[in-house]
């Protein structure tokens, strides 16, 4: 049988998703903050701090 997906498993796949692309962001922006100091992209008047 083909069946849609309820709502509810809807709505928690997207969360779900929502979440590991924030956790991704924050691991990408920990990264380069570290591996390239000097270019100050993350950091505080950077032109990345506000993601």
């Amino acid at each position: 049988s083909n069946h849609a997906a309820s709502p509810q498993l809807r709505t928690t796949t997207i969360t779900h998703a929502s979440e590991t692309t924030s956790s991704y962001i924050e691991l990408i922006q920990l990264d380069v903050s570290r591996t390239f100091p000097q270019l100050g992209l993350f950091q505080q008047n950077g032109p990345y701090h506000g993601m």
